[in-house]
């Protein structure tokens, strides 16, 4: 019995170090400046209809049509998009798509970037990118 109690006590050490908080930090619906969270502009988004938002997030995701080599048939693609979250490790059903990217100067946005940007809602598909929460059009000339 005695040998086992060294091995007991190592085994509750590494079990007890290795839990960890696995809680998501807290995100409020608005900030101090104004801005929305996204799962906060989630909530009220109707209220929000072709109306200019300002929204604070982390980049889960960014697309750009892959390069087609010369002489291939390519398929068509989707036009940019980035997806933005309150969590870098939040699914798609809790992140919002901004679209109109296609003729941004800024186009070195990163995933698991913290960005504030202004950008206006949209139920509408303006072409290309699913999405249930929307779509967010991004203005070059109001994001500096």
């Amino acid at each position: 019995m005695k040998n086992y109690i060294p091995f007991i006590f190592i085994l509750f050490f590494l079990l007890t170090s290795c839990i960890r908080n696995t809680e998501p930090e807290f995100i409020p619906e608005n900030y101090p400046d104004g801005s929305f969270s996204v799962q906060g502009f989630l909530n009220v988004k109707s209220q929000y209809e072709n109306q200019d938002v300002v929204i604070k997030g982390i980049i889960i995701d960014v697309y750009n049509c892959p390069s087609c080599p010369p002489l291939a048939h390519c398929k068509p693609c989707a036009p940019p998009h980035l997806s933005l979250a309150d969590h870098a490790e939040e699914t798609s059903s809790k992140s919002i798509i901004i679209v109109n990217l296609k003729n941004n100067p800024r186009s070195n946005f990163k995933i698991g970037e913290k960005v504030t940007l202004s950008l206006k809602y949209s139920s509408y598909n303006p072409g290309g990118v699913a999405n249930q929460n929307g779509y967010f059009v991004y203005d070059a000339s109001a994001n500096p």
